[in-house]
């Protein structure tokens, strides 16, 4: 990590196997022993191109990392794109990738097989079809099928995978994706070894149920996806060495040559998660999560406020996935969760802990994401609890694929519990003496109370304040909130910036995000941050980009070059909010990479807003006053 001095408040092995078929005799008369067969492939890639394409070319990155293997005698490497507005993308096509190791700057380098015209990749016919397809054509001993695109998790954007670019973002959903592999399973009576999801947020336990019925794993990844994606050439080339390989040792090659393709780049590679996960294991583990929830569900109904607050407080403090500065996914760690229940749940978390170990096969995660223990489930933050249209579509979801009835029952009472307490917190005693902001706080029960934060303002005309710091209260005890103002601030390449933490690791260290235009794309700066005594030490883990038609995007570097220019929270006379940007606040990164440090504000008066949250996503904001700041000469 880099470090900076801190005068403010913030924060496996491969196992494979020829099978010998025939039978030894001494007779010297008898006919020679047949050779083994040889086991054949067919890998089947979903490409639905989007933006990744469109702005980045990440697809035909990807096709060139296939075509340095090309397919075999034994190996089938079938690939379908489309669903990017872009020259040759806009319809589609279909390809087998050829033998050798010719690379392309444009798709129409490559001869389709066929052209199916101008098709919805979000729709499961296109899927279905395609599958149907590469199945009938490619006639193998073994099929795998990868979804190449964004993801959303379980429920999220317009779909699920795959958005198309050329049809608003219509994405697949979960419904969409198990009817189209059910009716071709059904149809050809096979299954996949694996169904893995290049893709951002898919490596959840409602996916994993899904999927159980067609393929042996699952390979997925809980967090973002930085835009490179899978290396196609790594895992690709051990099949073709090896068609015998085990399931297993695919599902480890991918994801230990997906973590090793970031090792020229540590600090993208600290956000990367992914699992393999054996779906004849997951029976075990719903089994054990459908006993919490129904306990969880029954202490909601006896007791609302005590159950709900203790569900919201672990999901709180649950690692989170798909974060942006203002909104998230709603995905966190199924392990972290329910590590974070309470006693009263200690039987019952103990068994779902146990059994998410037995179904995750193989998982790797960087320092950043240090919770990540291979499966992701889609519980509401306090951020996103109100948004109705969300719930519903969560709970017809879970119907659609029949997930736990429990789970979907505890997430619909949860939700809807949460969403019914409007009363936000109480502040009283709101004082300034000096620089020392103090204050009483009490949420619901005396306990609902999910973050005390002090907002730094500068008045505008017009009665805004426009935020430009965003700092947790030094201490909060028994009701009691303490903060002392300094006047110094977080600054990016001396620049002054609005930081809002994502997700705590610990009382000294986490996630932390700053909205900012980057290249003129809003998107998060992500900062993984730790403060040891008085120095914090910092790692820039690159921008995630403003959700596309509903999906998360793919994590981006930040380069030399590169232009930021951040964003600021603005309070409106309504106390309605925005973000906007600040005149002159722009920068151009250098080959030095972007510095985080301290810096003193500016001679002046600055409002002092304490804000409570809680758990229902009520927020109560008062303006202690005014404090005057005069720089140390």
């Amino acid at each position: 990590m880099k470090t900076f001095n801190l005068n403010s408040h913030l924060l496996a092995t491969a196992i494979s196997a020829a099978l010998l078929v025939g039978c030894n005799s001494n007779d010297h008369d008898a006919p020679a022993s047949p050779a083994a067969k040889t086991t054949t492939r067919t890998v089947l890639v979903y490409m639905v191109g989007s933006d990744l394409e469109s702005k980045g070319g990440a697809a035909t990155a990807d096709i060139n990392e296939m075509l340095k293997v090309g397919s075999t005698e034994n190996l089938n490497i079938v690939i379908t794109t489309g669903g990017a507005e872009k020259d040759g993308w806009k319809t589609v096509k279909r390809y087998l990738i050829p033998k050798g190791t010719k690379t392309i700057t444009s798709i129409k380098e490559l001869t389709a097989i066929a052209d199916l015209g101008d098709k919805n990749m979000g729709d499961t016919a296109t899927l279905r079809d395609f599958l149907d397809w590469g199945i009938k054509n490619y006639s193998a001993d073994k099929y795998s099928l990868v979804f190449w695109d964004h993801g959303g998790g379980a429920v999220g954007g317009n779909g699920t995978v795959g958005n198309d670019e050329t049809k608003g973002g219509d994405a697949l959903s979960l419904p969409e994706i198990k009817q189209a592999i059910s009716n071709v399973t059904t149809l050809y009576k096979t299954k996949f070894d694996f169904i893995g999801f290049d893709t951002c947020l898919m490596a959840t336990i409602e996916t994993a149920t899904m999927l159980v019925p067609y393929a042996d794993y699952m390979v997925a990844s809980e967090e973002l996806e930085p835009g490179t994606g899978w290396d196609y050439n790594a895992w690709l080339s051990a099949i073709k060495n090896n068609p015998a390989i085990s399931t297993l040792d695919i599902s480890k090659k991918i994801i230990d040559s997906y973590y090793a393709s970031f090792n020229s780049n540590l600090d993208e590679q600290k956000t990367v998660t992914l699992s393999a996960i054996q779906l004849n294991k997951i029976a075990v583990l719903t089994t054990a999560l459908d006993n919490l929830a129904k306990k969880a569900g029954n202490n909601l109904n006896s007791t609302p406020d005590v159950a709900r607050i203790e569900i919201g407080q672990g999901r709180e403090k649950s690692e989170s996935y798909g974060q942006q500065a203002n909104d998230d996914s709603g995905m966190i760690d199924l392990f972290d969760f329910v590590s974070k229940l309470s006693a009263t749940y200690s039987t019952e978390a103990t068994n779902v802990k146990a059994a998410i170990a037995n179904a995750v096969a193989y998982n790797k995660r960087g320092s950043a994401k240090p919770k990540a223990q291979g499966l992701s489930i889609y519980l509401p933050s306090s951020a996103t609890i109100r948004a109705t249209d969300s719930r519903i579509e969560a709970i017809k979801t879970y119907k659609d694929i029949g997930f736990l009835a429990s789970w979907t029952s505890l997430v619909d009472s949860y939700t809807t519990k949460a969403a019914a307490d409007v009363v936000p917190p109480q502040i009283n005693n709101l004082l300034i003496t000096g620089t020392m902001l103090t204050a009483d706080v009490v949420g619901n029960n005396g306990k609902d109370i999910e973050s005390l934060d002090v907002l730094i303002t500068v008045s505008q005309e017009g009665g805004a304040q426009i935020v430009i710091a965003k700092e947790e209260v030094d201490e909060f005890a028994n009701n009691k909130a303490q903060y002392a103002f300094n006047g110094q601030t977080i600054n990016l390449n001396g620049n002054a910036v609005f930081v809002e933490v994502l997700d705590q690791y610990d009382d000294n260290s986490g996630l932390a995000g700053v909205p900012a235009f980057v290249n003129g794309q809003k998107a998060t700066i992500y900062i993984e941050f730790e403060v040891v005594g008085d120095t914090l030490n910092y790692n820039v883990l690159g921008a995630l980009p403003e959700s596309f038609n509903g999906a998360v995007a793919r994590m981006l570097p930040i380069k030399t070059g590169d232009t930021i220019n951040p964003l600021f929270q603005q309070i409106n006379g309504d106390d309605s909010t925005e973000f906007v940007t600040l005149e002159g606040n722009s920068f151009t990164v250098l080959s030095t990479g972007i510095t985080i440090g301290i810096g003193s504000l500016d001679a002046g008066n600055y409002n002092l807003l304490l804000q409570a949250t809680d758990l229902s996503g009520n927020v109560t904001t008062e303006n202690a006053g005014t404090v005057t700041f005069s720089p140390a000469s």
